[in-house]
């Protein structure tokens, strides 16, 4: 380092020196702090809304008032962006209509239908369906094969080991799973407190 005005004595020196090392050492770590306070980690979850074991869910919501589809999807994403999830929206050969992520290694997708029931009265139905990340499951796939494959061969603590590591990966996309299902309940939650008003009561299956 190049200081403007260079102490004269050697103990200045070396403690000028010290501290631009210290700072030099500190850097890389605050900006990983900074990083995972934000959530842009490679371990990131969303956690804002709780955790619900991942399962298929049906959650319904009677509104007396008519809406489009596009309608009813645009308020369901704000609602999940305002817990700070990440949203996908489901493409023109998707199966479902928006994703929540968890993390990265899975989450929910949304499939919404809705029923006409006359004098502008609808009932919406919302399938909730956990799913795995394409990478966190390939991972997984790959460490339980190499723990199976390494198991005859007499390598007992790394078949272990493996099998171990196949498992965490497992655990991680269920978390991620957990979380993003009830990012999905609270935002459908939040859409029914908006639109219900009638008599016919919100069904969870």
């Amino acid at each position: 380092a190049v200081f403007p005005s260079r102490p004269r004595s050697l103990p200045a020196r070396l403690k000028l020196r010290a501290l631009t090392a210290l700072l030099f050492l500190l850097q890389p770590a605050a900006r990983l702090l900074g990083r995972i306070g934000w959530g842009l980690a490679p371990w990131r979850v969303s956690a804002a809304s709780g955790c619900l074991f991942p399962r298929r869910r049906i959650e319904t919501i009677w509104s007396e008032m008519w809406r489009s589809d596009e309608c009813w999807l645009r308020d369901l994403e704000i609602s999940l962006k305002a817990q700070h999830v990440r949203v996908a929206r489901g493409g023109d050969f998707d199966n479902w209509d928006l994703a929540v992520e968890g993390g990265l290694g899975g989450g929910t997708r949304i499939t919404m239908a809705l029923e006409e029931h006359g004098a502008g009265k609808q009932y919406a139905r919302f399938r909730l369906q956990p799913w795995a990340a394409k990478g966190a499951s390939v991972c997984a796939a790959m460490l339980a094969f190499a723990a199976i494959a390494t198991a005859p061969t007499g390598s007992g603590h790394a078949a272990v080991a493996l099998g171990l590591a196949a498992a965490g990966v497992v655990v991680w996309i269920g978390i991620n799973c957990c979380f993003a299902q009830a990012s999905a309940v609270a935002a459908v939650q939040t859409l029914e407190s908006k639109y219900r008003a009638g008599a016919v009561p919100r069904k969870t299956a």
